[in-house]
């Protein structure tokens, strides 16, 4: 039995989303070492949106009280997630933000390329060599084919 584009496809897709998952969990591990409780991690979530808020703003934007909020700020601060300024434009605003430390240890990039680099170093060179020669093939066709949709009037509509 032959296999035609389809099947192509259809292992092309079900191994993009075995990658994606694979790259979505070693993210959650490192975040999960924080403990954060479900609020914690909408705050963080939130400020990793929108840096440099008010506790007001976030308190909006996590519709919870400004009390509730000022709490799991409070505790996020104590564990070197959140770090609070205070402008000198304004001396009696206290604007929110990420540490850089936080942001590096929970970079998914970093993460990424740590995690990329560990699996491959015992790989041979010439299997690494295949994998992104395929990549780059990929897409390289991927591409393409997206620039000639844009040519026939298919663009992107959202």
């Amino acid at each position: 039995m032959n296999k035609n584009s389809a099947d192509y496809a259809d292992e092309i897709i079900d191994l993009y989303s075995l990658l994606w998952d694979d790259f979505h969990k070693i993210s959650f591990a490192q975040f999960k070492k924080y403990k954060f409780t479900a609020p914690q991690a909408m705050a963080v979530r939130q400020l990793k949106r929108t840096s440099y808020i008010t506790l007001k703003e976030l308190s909006e934007d996590l519709s919870l009280s400004k009390s509730t909020v000022s709490g799991i700020v409070d505790r996020l601060e104590k564990q070197c997630v959140v770090v609070r300024e205070i402008p000198e434009d304004n001396r009696r605003t206290v604007r929110l933000s990420l540490s850089p430390e936080f942001i590096k240890d929970t970079d998914s990039t970093y993460i990424k390329k740590n995690c990329i680099l560990d699996t491959i170093k015992n790989t041979d060179i010439k299997d690494i060599e295949k994998m992104i020669y395929g990549l780059e093939k990929f897409h390289t066709m991927l591409s393409a084919n997206s620039k000639a949709d844009k040519t026939n009037g298919d663009e992107e509509h959202y």
